[in-house]
């Protein structure tokens, strides 16, 4: 006669099977967030790169914005108005399109990001734009020798938390970086609290 499992060894095997999947899940965590930041990285490399096409057909500009802060200040905000030239002008999916639309989504939403929503008042943590080196009282910074005198090691981009919000950014202690020469880097960082200019305040 086959002998039944007892109650304790039943426990046993519970119990054992629970530190099994205690052990695993974070390694499996971890290999999904891991994923996502290469996705993320690559999001950064087609913005790069249609970044570099619109600096050929606008006379040597980048897709920016206004800085509005004093003159010598240098700050980071959220990137929607340089993402809406990209994709009003066709440069990252061949189409006009304008950034609320599904489409923007793929580029402009770090795979990590936690919102649910993403439009035009709800993409501020995914990515960036770094304003930097407006010592001179210049507010437009899309041209590139303003931005960084033309130097290709130069951060223009990045995922970090934005400085106006709490708590983390997209990716535990890390952040992906997009620089002006168009090459895509990841960087330790600890971004657990309220980041500001000065984190970002260096060349590659």
């Amino acid at each position: 006669m086959k002998k039944s499992f007892t109650l304790i060894e039943l426990l046993v095997v519970i119990a054992i099977i629970g530190i099994l999947a205690g052990l695993t899940l974070p390694a499996l965590s971890a290999a999904r967030e891991s994923a996502r930041n290469t996705a993320c990285m690559n999001n950064l490399a087609q913005i790069g790169k249609a970044t570099l096409m619109y600096h050929k057909d606008n006379n040597g500009y980048i897709p920016g914005g206004v800085n509005s802060d004093a003159a010598g200040s240098r700050t980071y905000k959220a990137a929607t108005d340089p993402a809406y030239r990209l994709m009003r002008g066709a440069y990252m999916t061949g189409s006009r399109v304008t950034i609320d639309e599904k489409d923007a989504e793929k580029y402009f939403k770090c795979p990590s990001n936690i919102n649910e929503q993403f439009d035009a008042a709800n993409n501020a943590i995914s990515y960036n734009w770094f304003v930097c080196y407006d010592k001179d009282g210049i507010t437009n910074m899309d041209r590139r020798a303003l931005v960084g005198r033309d130097d290709p090691n130069l951060v223009i981009w990045s995922d970090i938390a934005q400085y106006d919000a709490d708590g983390e950014g997209n990716h535990p202690s890390v952040t992906n970086l997009l620089f002006l020469g168009g090459h895509v880097k990841n960087r330790n960082l600890d971004i657990s609290s309220k980041p500001n200019a000065n984190d970002l305040d260096e060349t590659d």
